[in-house]
Parts: C-alpha cells; sequence; structure tokens
C-alpha cells in the first residue's frame, strides 16, 4: 500500500523537513560504513546510494546487487538487522517498513520520523543474479539509437526570435 508521506508529515506534526541534506549526507555515510561488512551479501562495487534530499518518497535510493550464490532472502534479512541494529532512529515517532518484489528486484521501502522531526525515506533495491540478467534483456530490447545525431539530419531547428 503507498505510504501518503505529506499526511504522515502533518498527523506527526512535521511542518517542514529540517537539514535534509545533512540527513540523507548522514545516513548515506552510516549506510556505506556498516551494511557492506565482511559479512554482507551485497557486492559495494556493483552497489550505489544516491540521494534526493527534495524527493520525500525516496530521499535515498540504493541499489544493493548480490554477491554471487547469495538470495534475495539473505540481502533483505541483512539490511532489516542492519537497519535495527545500526541505522534506525531510536525510539522514533513513526517508522514505515514495506517490502515489494518485482522482476527487477526487490524494494524495501523505508520511511521514519525521529522523535526530533528529522525525516528520511529510503528505497532499498536489492537486485540478485537473475534480476540483473532481466534487467539487461529489458535494456537489450529498449537500447540507445546508435548514432542519435543521424535523427536529427534533416529535421528543421525552431527559429529564434
Amino acid at each position: 500500500m503507498p505510504v501518503n508521506y505529506q499526511a504522515l508529515l502533518e498527523e506527526y506534526g512535521v511542518e517542514s523537513i529540517p537539514e535534509a541534506e545533512d540527513t540523507t549526507n548522514a545516513f548515506t555515510h552510516e549506510i556505506y560504513g556498516c551494511l557492506f561488512d565482511p559479512d554482507s551479501p551485497f557486492d559495494l562495487e556493483r552497489s550505489s546510494i544516491d540521494d534526493f534530499p527534495d524527493m520525500l518518497e525516496h530521499m535515498l535510493y540504493c541499489s544493493l546487487a548480490l554477491k554471487t550464490g547469495k538470495s534475495v532472502h539473505d540481502g533483505v534479512s541483512h539490511l532489516i538487522k542492519t537497519w535495527y541494529r545500526w541505522l534506525c532512529y531510536e525510539n522514533p515517532k513513526y517508522e514505515c517498513i514495506q517490502r515489494t518484489a518485482s522482476s527487477l528486484g526487490t524494494d524495501v521501502s523505508i520511511f521514519t520520523i525521529s522523535r526530533e522531526n528529522l525525516v528520511c525515506s529510503f528505497v532499498f533495491n536489492i537486485a540478485d543474479e537473475a534480476t540483473d540478467k532481466a534487467v539487461q534483456d529489458y535494456m537489450d530490447f529498449y537500447s540507445p539509437v546508435d548514432d542519435p545525431n543521424a535523427l536529427m539530419k534533416g529535421r528543421k531547428r525552431p527559429e529564434s526570435d
């Protein structure tokens, strides 16, 4: 079920999101520091974290590629265990964790509000080898044009004033 982020902010008395960039930077640092430990099922070299402090639905988007032989279950278990051990706010005002699976990976979405009204939302996309293959097949089918300049030949440019 989709989360109505704005309604939750209003319900919990958050009028604005203070320090959004500082919050996403801090969480990025913490995620890299604890999610990719030596026992992690995630491949650090193929994973990435992108921050979007102005996008309430996913202030942090984390693409987590699984190591060879690791399952989505291994990844979700490690993520949730790490979340509660190291990443979550202590005694948050609100926290919602949702898991959604598709052929393009498993998303774990987390929305949290601290007692101090700090807010952060995450999407952790966990991809195994089968997911990587499905994405690659999709990208191969919808590959970009080899030479975009060839498409532009013969097209008139709009006249400028």
